[in-house]
């Protein structure tokens, strides 16, 4: 005789059969197909059947009594005021309650009377039925994440490492990096995440490397023809990188003359500066004004540079470092999400991104960083909206489509393997986002660069998105801005 797994008999308005309940000389249901529609049958309905087909002699008019009981405990008033039981379907994520207290989380695969098979990885792990407690629904890993993030604060620093931790355990390397960069705002010198992201990194890579390694190799051509279908990520060549005189032209636009910049002018551009816009009003036109101009910081000249409107003499000022709100980008950001999730190979780092195309190596590096902002603050979406939205920061197209699809103003495209980078608009990276934006200066420069993105010539020409021309600007007048 088979026995029957305790927590059966504990499922809602469901009789689970036993020995003195059967036919003399039957048994239990020993097959998966009989045990599983036994167990999986509505309720009520489940008890009607089973009195019906396995039932006999004197004990049959007391089981039917006890039957009508359950029919009327099993009405739909009383079934709305019970938590409804969710039973798992093969793929499912589960986590498996044992009697010991442990639990096990993998996909499930089946169920009979003697075991609980799942998936733990690639391996499939079965579990003695007797000794499990209850099998739970859990959803993906992801939801799951999502599910634990919105428990903890952003400033629970302990709880957001044993997070990381979780989330290591899983592989989800880019979530447990980006937790990283936010504990990492609140305690920049904290040893537990400096150390996790230094193994994160190297678990990343050994990842990365076991993929490649596993790739088919019993058929060659089925094999090549699978590599050319691999989305190919782009080399620096091949994508178009900022030059130095480029970068350091933004530095100046962004530079924030009252957070001590370190700015350097040299006596020759100052020289040319009082020669050509000699006729500005705030030029001095006395020798003694002259020289008391050439005495003064290197950021009050350029403040009277920026006031004059002087954008010839811009590329012959030295910023030294990052501005502030080039720094925030940088660190929060690029580091923070852009470069994990959306400038993936698979994604738009890869030669298949269409028009919009994100360089992803080096990615600390001045000449990634500011291609990669040049690149967003030049691009709109198909509807003409801006990537970046200066006047209106939380309507930047690159922040909403990092929301879910139901919260998001433009919703990101229905693509494979895309997941939300924020969670809601309470989330820290969004809020972090919202910030970078507003640190940068206003009313925001177009930048006189000369650069083509490498989704205008490397691009599908039909992208439902592209590089559109900026919407014609009202003149302001000269020293509002720069």
């Amino acid at each position: 005789m088979v026995k029957w797994p305790a927590r059966w008999h504990a499922l809602p308005c469901c009789v689970i059969p036993t020995s003195d309940t059967l036919i003399p000389g039957a048994s239990v249901p020993e097959s998966l197909e009989q045990s599983v529609q036994l167990h999986r049958m509505t309720k009520c309905e489940a008890n009607v059947k089973r009195v019906q087909g396995n039932l006999v002699g004197p004990k049959l008019i007391g089981v039917i009594c006890g039957a009508m009981v359950l029919l009327s405990v099993c009405s739909p008033a009383r079934a709305q005021s019970r938590r409804e039981v969710v039973l798992p379907t093969p793929g499912d994520r589960v986590r498996v309650t044992l009697t010991d207290g442990s639990r096990v989380e993998g996909n499930f695969v089946r169920e009979d009377v003697e075991f609980v098979v799942i998936t733990i990885g690639s391996v499939e792990a079965p579990i003695d039925n007797t000794k499990v407690v209850a099998i739970e629904v859990v959803g993906d890993d992801f939801e799951q994440y999502v599910k634990l993030r919105t428990r903890i604060r952003d400033d629970d620093v302990p709880r957001l490492i044993s997070l990381v931790h979780w989330l290591a355990q899983r592989q989800m390397y880019d979530e447990a990096l980006a937790e990283l960069d936010g504990i990492q705002q609140h305690e920049p010198f904290n040893g537990d995440a400096r150390a996790l992201r230094k193994t994160l990194h190297e678990l990343k890579t050994l990842r990365d490397k076991r993929k490649v390694r596993g790739q088919p190799t019993e058929n060659p051509q089925r094999s090549s023809l699978s590599s050319t279908n691999e989305p190919r990520r782009l080399t620096a060549q091949e994508f178009g990188l900022l030059s130095e005189d480029q970068i350091n032209l933004i530095k100046v636009y962004e530079t924030d003359l009252d957070a001590s910049s370190t700015v350097i002018i040299k006596r020759e551009t100052i020289d040319r500066f009082l020669q050509q816009y000699a006729e500005h009003p705030l030029v001095p036109v006395t020798r003694t004004g002259r020289d008391a101009l050439r005495r003064k910081p290197a950021t009050e000249v350029l403040s009277v540079m920026f006031q004059v409107g002087a954008r010839d003499l811009y590329g012959d000022v030295r910023i030294v470092g990052q501005p502030a709100s080039m720094k925030m980008f940088r660190d929060t950001v690029h580091a923070g999400w852009l470069v994990n999730r959306c400038a993936t190979t698979q994604c738009h780092g890869g030669a298949d991104a269409g028009k919009l195309m994100l360089i992803n190596r080096r990615t600390r590096a001045e000449s990634t960083v500011y291609t990669n902002f040049l690149i967003l603050d030049r691009f709109r979406i198909a509807l003409g909206a801006p990537m970046i939205d200066y006047e209106a920061p939380e309507r930047s197209a690159m922040i909403q489509m990092g929301l879910p699809r139901a919260d998001a103003l433009y919703p990101h495209p229905k693509v494979r393997g895309w997941r939300p980078i924020f969670r809601s608009r309470k989330d820290s990276g969004y809020v972090r986002a919202i910030e970078w934006v507003r640190s940068m200066y206003r009313p925001h420069p177009d930048y006189p660069i000369e650069y083509t993105p490498p989704g205008e010539r490397l691009g599908n020409p039909d992208a439902l998105e592209g590089p559109l021309p900026a919407p014609a600007r009202e003149p302001r007048e000269t020293g509002s801005e720069r």
